[in-house]
């Protein structure tokens, strides 16, 4: 399960999972579209470049937020009910599920 969902409010989850999937699927044409013109420019090694150092300075603005929203804890996110810092057991086939 992926973070968004964990904190996601379960009513809304349907609206929020939609929303994501138009800006994911809305943005591919408009970068296709960007590459495109950036390797007739400079290259085809200059789209592939670009999107690189984008992606590496996204991931690293994003988890900086999320550290700080997570309250600097470095494991899982604790669900309802556990106290901070305490450690998500996992749950799967066989073990009680936590939620």
């Amino acid at each position: 399960i992926s973070l968004r969902q964990r904190i996601t409010p379960h009513d809304v989850m349907g609206r929020v999972g939609s929303a994501w999937r138009g800006l994911v699927w809305g943005a591919a044409p408009v970068g296709a579209l960007l590459a495109g013109a950036l390797a007739v420019l400079g290259g085809l090694r200059l789209p592939i470049y670009l999107a690189g150092a984008a992606q590496c300075l996204a991931a690293a603005i994003l988890a900086r937020r999320l550290r700080r929203q997570l309250g600097g804890s470095s494991g899982p996110v604790a669900r309802e009910g556990s106290t901070k810092g305490e450690p998500l057991a996992p749950s799967g086939p066989g073990q009680p599920s936590t939620t």
